[in-house]
């Protein structure tokens, strides 16, 4: 069972969650920059406390640094837009029709057709439900590459959009969570995000063999985990 409390230092807000570890662990997490402590549950506020106090530094440094990242801003869904699929850049091209579809045309163009008038609320949704679907696609045939190149298992994953992770893994029954963002961004950072989560169904945190797994399957691994926090979706 997990207990969540929140304690504020230097007018910074951590959110923490005590929950069945034995090492306490801090993040800051994109794109917002939250940060979050996991303690174990037999450690104290005042541990908790005084552990966020000596990290101080670098919980500011790791705060400026996601406030600095790029951000991609909404799209209105008008002719003549960029936008992404698997790190590819598109032009994105509105058409009236009676007949709703999306889809690629030629090398580098997303053409939608919808009825004329339609609201930016129903283009955006129409276009989250093409990203979801591509996504979907991709992580069918990654997973399967990856799980067979690690021997590691999913039980079970799925597609959810969430605040500050491109993924999530339940190490008790093997379950999965990948952001529909993951969907504009390049398929080895794709790729990256998968082995992260395979391994945790693993291993919990990201101890010394977890990272000696990533080394082992991925050796630039860091690359692609600093260029895919390097952007972020609003």
């Amino acid at each position: 069972m997990t207990e969540k409390t929140v304690v504020r230092i230097k007018d910074i807000d951590i959110d923490v969650i005590k929950k069945d570890i034995k090492n306490i662990h801090l993040s800051v997490y994109p794109p917002n920059a939250e940060v979050r402590i996991s303690a174990p549950e037999s450690y104290d506020i005042d541990t908790i406390r005084h552990f966020a106090i000596s990290k101080l530094s670098w919980i500011k440094d790791n705060i400026e640094i996601i406030q600095k990242q790029k951000r991609i801003e909404p799209k209105d869904y008008v002719s003549g837009e960029s936008h992404y699929l698997f790190g590819r850049r598109y032009r994105f091209k509105l058409v009236n029709d009676k007949k709703t579809r999306i889809e690629i045309q030629g090398a580098n163009t997303i053409v939608m057709y919808a009825k004329e008038g339609v609201t930016r609320d129903y283009k955006h949704k129409l276009m989250n439900k093409w990203y979801k679907t591509k996504l979907e696609d991709k992580l069918n045939t990654l997973i399967k590459r990856w799980e067979n190149i690690t021997g590691f298992k999913f039980n079970s994953w799925q597609i959810k959009k969430m605040k500050s992770r491109w993924g999530s893994c339940n190490p008790e029954n093997k379950t999965a969570i990948f952001n529909p963002e993951l969907s504009k961004t390049k398929i080895r950072n794709i790729e990256y995000i998968i082995l992260h989560e395979l391994i945790h169904t693993e291993i919990r945190t990201h101890n010394k063999d977890f990272i000696g797994y990533l080394n082992k399957y991925m050796p630039n691994w860091t690359l692609y985990k600093n260029d895919i926090n390097s952007v972020t979706f609003d």
